[in-house]
C-alpha cells in the first residue's frame, strides 16, 4: 500500500508551500519525484514484513519459511500449477496428529492439491477376532445381495475382509527396464498393480483423485428415440455430444478437518448404488414424516434436471421424483420404462405411492422420463452436472478471465439462446458484416452453454482488410456450435481471426488467407471435436489455405497460427509456405487413423500430445512433446527436439534427452521389449471420456519424468503431476507410523 499522495509535500511549512504556489509549484513537482521513491521504499518494507508470515509471503519465500519449521527438502513447484504454501502452514498442526489417517489425508492434499482418502488395509485383513475386542463390521465375506458393498470392493471405502498378502508393495519388474538392482524406493510407493501386497499387516493405502470435476450449467440434454411402435419414447444424454459420459461428483467441504473424507467429499465418478440408496432413504423418510439424512442431494446435488418452456421460466425436477437405475439398455427394444410411481410402507403402517418422474443413470449419463411425465411439446430439457477432466484444455467451464481482453474500441455483439432468433450466432455475425463499422474489429461473445446451430452454407464470413474478428465464449461458459458443414472464413490482408472458448462440432474450420499477407489465426481454449477412430472420418479439423477456388492456389507469404490449450482433430496447413509459423502450445491434435498435423512451414511445439502422424517442413523446436505417430521433418539440419517422445522410425532434427533411447549393442529381443515398454499408453484416447490423453499409471519413468523439470511428456506437462507424486513420496514418510509402508493408488 503506497503512501498518501503529496504526503512529503504536506510536511513542508505552510509559508514554503504558499511561496511555492506563487512560483508555479516547482517544489511540489520535485517533491513528487521524491514521493515516488518513498512509495517504492514503503512498499518494499511492507512486503518484507508480509514475508514473515506464510499466509502473506511471496511464493519464493515459502521454501525458506518451510526450512524454519523443519520441512524436508521438496521439489520446487511452478506457482501456476500448485503451491506448497498450505503444507508449510499446516506443518506444526499435522505433526501433532502424526500417524492418523486424517493427518495423512491432509498431508496428501497439501502436498499435491489432489483429493485423498486413506484406508488402513491392515484392518481389512481377515483374522480371528479376540472375544474381548470384537469388530462387528469386519465380516469374512461380503453379502452378495448388497450391491453397494460389492461396488466398494478394492476401493477406498470397502468394508470386506481379505486374506493375508505377504508380497511387497514394490513394483513388479517391467520388461526391458534397465535400472540398478537393490535400490530402496522408501516406505511410500506408487502402485501400478493395485492389489499386489496391499492387504498386509504393515500397509496403508492412499487413494488419490487427480481429475477435477468441472461444472456444466443449464446445458441442453440431447434426445434420442427409443423403443418402437406403441412403446416408443424419448431418452436423453447429459453430454452435448449425444454419447455416454460418466457424471462426476462436485466435492463437498468436510465439516471437520480432523475427520476422514467420505465419498461425497471427493471428485469421483458417481455410483448408481450410492445415489439409489440415498434417494430411496429420502422417499422413505418423507412417508415416515422424518427428516432425511442427505449426503449427496443436499445443498449441492451432483446433478439437476430442468424443463424450459417456450414462454420462458425454469422448472426444476425434485430429487424425490428421480430414481437411479441402470439404463444401459436405453433405446433398445428391451428397454421398457417403469411406471411413474413406487410403493413405500410407512413405519405407522399402510402403503403410500410416491411419484417418479425420471430415471437417471449417473454412470452412463443417461436420462429417461416415466410414462405421463414427458416434457410438453415445445419444452426443452436442461441439465446441470459435472464432468471429469485433467486440466483447462479445450473448451470448458473454467476460469478464463485472463484470456478475455477487453478489446477497447471494438464492436461488441452478445449471443444468447434465450434472447430470440435475432440474438443468435449467425444474425450477429451477419449484422457486423453488413454494418462494417469504423472500428478495429468485432467481438461476438456467446453468453451461455447452449447448443447453437449454424448452417455455413447460408453465411459467408469475409473479414475485411486490417480488421480483427473474435468469436468467443463468455467466462465459465462452454457453448457448442453445431455445424451442418464446413465453416469457411476468408481473411483479407493484415486481418486476423480469433476463436476463444468455443466448441465446434460437425464440420471443419476452413480459413482462407490472403496470399499477400500478413494474416493471423488464433485458437485459444477451443475444441474441434475429434472423431473416434472407428467412425472412419476425421472429425472437426482446422484447415488453412490460400484464397482461391481450390487448395492449389498460390502459397501464402506470411501466416501466423497459434493453437493454445486446444483439442482439435487434424491440423492441415500443408499448403502454407516456409515463412508461415504454427505455434502449438499445451494442446491435443487427434487423428489417430492418419496425419494429425501437416504443416508446410515452421512448427514450434511445446507441452502437447499429437495422436497420429506428423509431417512438417521445419521442426524448429519441439519440447516436452508426445508424438504417437511417425514424425517426418523435411529439413532435418534445422531445429531441435528435446525432452520428447517420437517413434523410432521418425526423421527428426538433432535430439536432446528424447525417448526412446536404445543403448548400443542391445540385442533384438531386448530392443523390442524396451520399445514396447516406452510406447505411450493412455487411460483413454476417446474424446469425451474423463481420462482422455491422460498417461497410464504404469508408464515408465522415462515418460512420466522424462520431460523438462522431471515432468511428464505431453499435454499435461504443465500440471507437474510427477513432481507432486515425488513430493508426496518424500513428505508422507514422516507421517507414517513406525513399521508401516504406504501405497499410492491413483483412482482417476
Amino acid at each position: 500500500m503506497s503512501l498518501e499522495p503529496d504526503l512529503l509535500y504536506s510536511w513542508l511549512p505552510a509559508h514554503v508551500r504558499i511561496r511555492d504556489r506563487e512560483e508555479g509549484e516547482p517544489l511540489r513537482a520535485l517533491m513528487a519525484v521524491f514521493q515516488e521513491v518513498a512509495d517504492a521504499l514503503h512498499d518494499d518494507v511492507s512486503q518484507l514484513y508480509r514475508n514473515w508470515f506464510i499466509e502473506t509471503c511471496q511464493e519464493w519465500v515459502v521454501p525458506y519459511v518451510g526450512d524454519l519449521v523443519g520441512i524436508a527438502r521438496l521439489r520446487a513447484m511452478n506457482p501456476s500449477a500448485y503451491t506448497l504454501r498450505a503444507y508449510v502452514a499446516n506443518a506444526i498442526a499435522l505433526r501433532r496428529r502424526k500417524g492418523t489417517p486424517a493427518a495423512m489425508e491432509q498431508v496428501a492434499q497439501d502436498l499435491t492439491g489432489w483429493h485423498a482418502s486413506v484406508l488402513e488395509t491392515f484392518q481389512q485383513v481377515s483374522t480371528t477376532q479376540h472375544m474381548k475386542h470384537p469388530r462387528l463390521h469386519s465380516l469374512r465375506t461380503p453379502s452378495l445381495r448388497n450391491s453397494d458393498e460389492l461396488d466398494r470392493l478394492y476401493g477406498p471405502f470397502e468394508r470386506a475382509s481379505h486374506t493375508l498378502d505377504v508380497r511387497s508393495l514394490n513394483r513388479a519388474p517391467d520388461p526391458g527396464r534397465l535400472e540398478p538392482v537393490g535400490q530402496d524406493p522408501g516406505p511410500v510407493k506408487v502402485l501400478t498393480q493395485r492389489v499386489r501386497g496391499r492387504y498386509n499387516l504393515q500397509t496403508v493405502s492412499l487413494f488419490l483423485w487427480r481429475l477435477r470435476a468441472w461444472p456444466v450449467t443449464l446445458a441442453p440434454a440431447v434426445p434420442h428415440a427409443g423403443g418402437s411402435g406403441a412403446d416408443a419414447y424419448t431418452w436423453y444424454h447429459f453430454s452435448q455430444l449425444g454419447e455416454d459420459l460418466p457424471l462426476f461428483n462436485f466435492p463437498q467441504t468436510k465439516l471437520e478437518a480432523a475427520s476422514l473424507a467420505q465419498e461425497h467429499h471427493l471428485p469421483g465418478q458417481l455410483r448408481r448404488s450410492a445415489l439409489f440408496l440415498e434417494l430411496e432413504a429420502r422417499r422413505q423418510a418423507e412417508v415416515d414424516g422424518a427428516e432425511p439424512l442427505l449426503a449427496w442431494f443436499g445443498d449441492q446435488p451432483p446433478f439437476r434436471i430442468y424443463t424450459h418452456g417456450a414462454a420462458g421460466g425454469l422448472k426444476e425436477l425434485s430429487p424425490s421424483r428421480i430414481l437411479i437405475a441402470d439404463l444401459s439398455r436405453g433405446g433398445s427394444p428391451g428397454g421398457v420404462r417403469p411406471p411413474g410411481q413406487r410403493t413405500y410402507y410407512p413405519a405407522a403402517g399402510g402403503a403410500v405411492e410416491k411419484p417418479i418422474s425420471a430415471l437417471v443413470d449417473p454412470e452412463l449419463g443417461r436420462l429417461v422420463f416415466t410414462a405421463g411425465n414427458e416434457p410438453a411439446v415445445g419444452e426443452q430439457v436442461l441439465v446441470s452436472y459435472h464432468y471429469g477432466f485433467s486440466s483447462e484444455v479445450g473448451g470448458g467451464t473454467y476460469e478464463r478471465h485472463a484470456e478475455l481482453p477487453a478489446r477497447e474500441g471494438f464492436s461488441h455483439y452478445a449471443v444468447h439462446a434465450d434472447a430470440g432468433p435475432e440474438a443468435g450466432l449467425r444474425p450477429r455475425i451477419a449484422e457486423w458484416l453488413a454494418e462494417q463499422p469504423n472500428t478495429p474489429g468485432a467481438v461476438i461473445e456467446v453468453l451461455d452453454s447452449a447448443i447453437h446451430t449454424l448452417d455455413p452454407a447460408t453465411l459467408d464470413i469475409e473479414v475485411p482488410e486490417g480488421k480483427h474478428l473474435e468469436l468467443r465464449a463468455a467466462n465459465r461458459q462452454r457453448p457448442m456450435v453445431a455445424l451442418s458443414g464446413d465453416l469457411r472464413v476468408t481473411l483479407g490482408r493484415h486481418s486476423s481471426l480469433t476463436l476463444n472458448g468455443l466448441w465446434l462440432h460437425g464440420g471443419d474450420l476452413v480459413v482462407s488467407v490472403a496470399p499477400e499477407g500478413p494474416t493471423a489465426v488464433s485458437l485459444i481454449h477451443c475444441t474441434l471435436t475429434p472423431a473416434p477412430e472407428s467412425e472412419g472420418h476425421v472429425g472437426s479439423r482446422l484447415r488453412i489455405l490460400a484464397s482461391g477456388s481450390s487448395e492449389e492456389a498460390r502459397t501464402p507469404m506470411a501466416v501466423s497460427c497459434t493453437v493454445r490449450r486446444c483439442i482439435t482433430g487434424a491440423l492441415e496447413l500443408g499448403t502454407l509456405g516456409s515463412n508461415c509459423v504454427l505455434e502449438l502450445q499445451e494442446s491435443i491434435a487427434d487423428h489417430r487413423a492418419g496425419t494429425a498435423l501437416h504443416h508446410g512451414g515452421v512448427l514450434r511445439a511445446s507441452g502437447s500430445t499429437v495422436l497420429g502422424r506428423t509431417r512438417v517442413d521445419v521442426l524448429e523446436l519441439a519440447s516436452d512433446m508426445l508424438f504417437t505417430g511417425t514424425v517426418m521433418s523435411e529439413r532435418r539440419q534445422t531445429g531441435c527436439i528435446r525432452f520428447s517422445y517420437a517413434p523410432p522410425d521418425s526423421e527428426l532434427p538433432p535430439r536432446f534427452q528424447c525417448q526412446p533411447q536404445v543403448p548400443e549393442g542391445t540385442d533384438a529381443a531386448t530392443r523390442e521389449a524396451l520399445l514396447y515398454r516406452l510406447k505411450p499408453r493412455f487411460t483413454s484416447v476417446h474424446y469425451g471420456q474423463p481420462g482422455y490423453c491422460q498417461l497410464a499409471t504404469n508408464m515408465p519413468d522415462e515418460i512420466l519424468r522424462g520431460a523438462s523439470g522431471e515432468g511428464e511428456m505431453g499435454v499435461f506437462h504443465h500440471l507437474e503431476q510427477s513432481q507432486r507424486a515425488l513430493n508426496l513420496q518424500t513428505g508422507l514418510s514422516e507421517y507414517l507410523r513406525l513399521g508401516l509402508e504406504a501405497g499410492l493408488i491413483f483412482v482417476t
